[in-house]
């Protein structure tokens, strides 16, 4: 029985043993490969929910890569967060590409950004509004909003032209409500 156990062991710590040196062969050759070229890098990539994308990785940030797909010549912008938690690791090791194309993406992800705070401002001003029982409240309120909405069509409609592939932002799916509706109230109000 003793001896059972001792073979046992052996084999487990030799299995263990290679699966450690297996991982580190890889690990370096990564790193190798991704320190020695330089971009564009033809890659695949693994989204947060399991769906494979064959790209060519133009570049990176500290948050976003910029890649397009190899049966799309448009530039799409993608957060780093969005990717399963192996390839955020991978996409790490490329390197910050340092020539033209850093400062006219850093300018598309600032006006991402700035999207994404405006959503988050709307959000938070319906919330305020649901919760509000004064009808001028609820008034400046909905204009704020319908502001806001108006600085989104107009961030979205320069990202659609500079061919920036993004999630279209609908206020109040449920509600009913569209951003035409809103246009109406405000210049009705006006």
């Amino acid at each position: 029985m003793f001896r059972v156990l001792c073979l046992f062991y052996r084999v487990v710590k030799k299995i263990i043993l290679t699966a450690f040196f297996v991982t580190v062969v890889f690990s370096g050759y990564e790193i190798y490969k991704t320190r020695t070229q330089s971009y564009p890098f033809k890659i695949i990539l693994l989204s947060d929910d399991y769906q494979w994308i064959r790209v060519v990785l133009e570049n990176r940030t500290s948050s976003h890569i910029y890649f397009r797909r190899l049966d799309s010549p448009r530039l799409f912008i993608e957060p780093i967060a969005r990717l399963h938690p192996l390839w955020r690791w991978r996409i790490y090791l490329y390197p910050y590409a340092g020539n033209e194309l850093d400062d006219r993406n850093n300018h598309w992800e600032q006006a991402l950004n700035e999207r994404d705070r405006l959503i988050q401002t709307i959000q938070r001003l319906q919330q305020e509004m649901d919760v509000s029982e004064s009808s001028t409240e609820k008034r400046s309120l909905e204009q704020d909003i319908d502001r806001n909405l108006e600085k989104i069509a107009r961030l979205e409609q320069s990202l659609k032209n500079a061919g920036i592939e993004y999630k279209s932002y609908v206020h109040g799916a449920g509600s009913g409500r569209s951003l035409i509706q809103m246009l109406e109230n405000i210049v009705d109000r006006i």
